[in-house]
């Protein structure tokens, strides 16, 4: 392992970041840090995954939330709360007045209903503080859609 790999490992583990990349996959998500493991430094670079949801989840979110959302540690500054950030905003009124227009387009490999079904599992969820709620739907959602500049 390098030494900024092992700099980076180190920090990490300081932070309690979960977030690795390993030799045997891409990324694992909520596992413990090993010493042999590669922290990713960027999160953007990655794409979440999206979790099959059941219809008990979009009524009162999973039992396992954390599995569903980013640490908040790791989610960018930019959806933490900022008005004019299109995906925060989006999620603020999804939130609040409910959505009745999706204009966005999935990037390349997201199943769209999938992708919404995840996202309504984590805003029905009591989980949550509305804090990580809102800045982990709206990085999400910026990680499986783009906007239609078709229109």
């Amino acid at each position: 392992m390098a030494k900024s790999e092992k700099r980076k490992l180190h920090d990490a583990k300081k932070k309690g970041i979960e977030y690795i990349k390993t030799e045997s996959s891409s990324i694992v998500y909520n596992k413990p840090i090993k010493d042999n493991d590669f922290i990713v430094g960027c999160v953007n670079s990655d794409i979440f995954p999206i979790k099959d949801v059941t219809g008990l989840d979009l009524i009162a979110g999973p039992k396992n939330i954390r599995e569903h959302v980013p640490n908040y540690d790791v989610i960018p500054y930019r959806f933490k709360g900022h008005r004019g950030n299109l995906w925060v905003e989006l999620i603020q009124e999804w939130f609040h007045r409910g959505l009745t227009d999706f204009p966005y387009i999935e990037k390349p490999g997201i199943n769209r209903t999938k992708a919404l079904a995840h996202i309504g599992t984590i805003l029905a969820s009591f989980d949550l503080k509305h804090e990580h709620k809102i800045a982990g739907c709206a990085y999400l959602l910026s990680q499986w859609f783009e906007e239609n500049k078709k229109e």
